[in-house]
């Protein structure tokens, strides 16, 4: 029962990311990311804000998941060269100079 219930609040959170992004397509007028670098900041463990721009824009440049904790990418291969994962942190600029 756990189980299912944790699989249910993942479908849940993956479905606010959907529509999280596609608000920030919206607001931002994003329509063509073939030419741009997204950060996910603070990505979590599912990394659900990366797999609805990974549905929504297949073409973005590059992605790069950034979390603090680097537990979160140890489950985690894209096996997409664009996709790349570091442990940062937003509050220690620091952290994410390498992708300025």
């Amino acid at each position: 029962m756990a189980e299912s219930s944790q699989s249910s609040q993942t479908s849940v959170q993956y479905d606010y990311s959907i529509k999280f992004i596609k608000k920030c397509a919206d607001e931002f007028q994003w329509k063509d990311l073939s030419e741009d670098v997204v950060m996910d900041i603070g990505c979590g463990h599912e990394l659900n804000c990366c797999k609805a721009i990974m549905m929504q824009f297949p073409e973005v440049k590059a992605l790069i998941a950034v979390d603090h904790n680097s537990t979160v990418f140890k489950r985690h291969n894209s096996g997409i060269q664009r996709f790349s994962f570091v442990v940062g942190d937003i509050r220690n600029r620091e952290s994410l100079e390498s992708h300025e």
